[in-house]
């Protein structure tokens, strides 16, 4: 159906809707933001415990963009990381994992999850949140959940500084991401 058989539109952002009162003029466009419960995801994070350092992806695995990711986090840029630091530990996590995601799990550095019935719980315990989501489109709610558990944002300019600073520093590392 064309968008333009409808008189009223919902959209997930303001910039969204501003786009497509613009490209749709005379349809009413209301903005319908997607929740996110940020006082759960704060509470869980209040106890992050002690552990080696740990990155999660989360993502239902049937969507094309999110296995892309997983494939592209356990193949690439987990062995790179690992070769520098043999402590981290990297989580896939969601519902329906393929076969060939599950081959790529190398416990306990690259763990391949599956369902996790307590998000919440695995992203308080991580380190960061990693989203190598090269295609696709549309709001990521799993960045503004990680963003939502990371509520103390002077923390998180922290860890975006000191992934910044690594990079600065690091020109080995520098050229690993840069190959991703």
């Amino acid at each position: 159906l064309a968008p333009r058989s409808f008189r009223e539109l919902a959209a997930l952002t303001r910039e969204e809707a501003e786009f497509l009162g613009r490209w749709l003029p005379g349809a009413r466009v209301f903005v319908s933001s997607i929740p996110v419960d940020v006082e759960r995801f704060a509470a869980a994070a209040a106890s992050r415990p002690d552990g080696p350092p740990t990155f999660v992806f989360v993502g239902n695995y049937v969507h094309p963009p999110n296995r892309e990711a997983a494939r592209l986090l356990a193949s690439r840029v987990a062995p790179a990381a690992l070769a520098l630091r043999p402590d981290l530990r990297f989580v896939i996590a969601g519902p329906n994992p393929p076969d060939e995601l599950r081959e790529l799990a190398r416990p306990p550095a690259i763990e391949v999850a599956g369902f996790v019935p307590d998000l919440e719980g695995l992203l308080a315990r991580a380190t960061a949140f990693v989203a190598p989501i090269v295609s696709g489109g549309g709001l990521r709610v799993k960045l503004l959940e990680c963003y939502a558990e990371m509520q103390d944002q002077n923390k998180f300019r922290d860890q975006v500084a000191m992934f910044q600073d690594a990079l600065d520093n690091d020109p080995q590392l520098a050229k690993q991401v840069d190959k991703l």
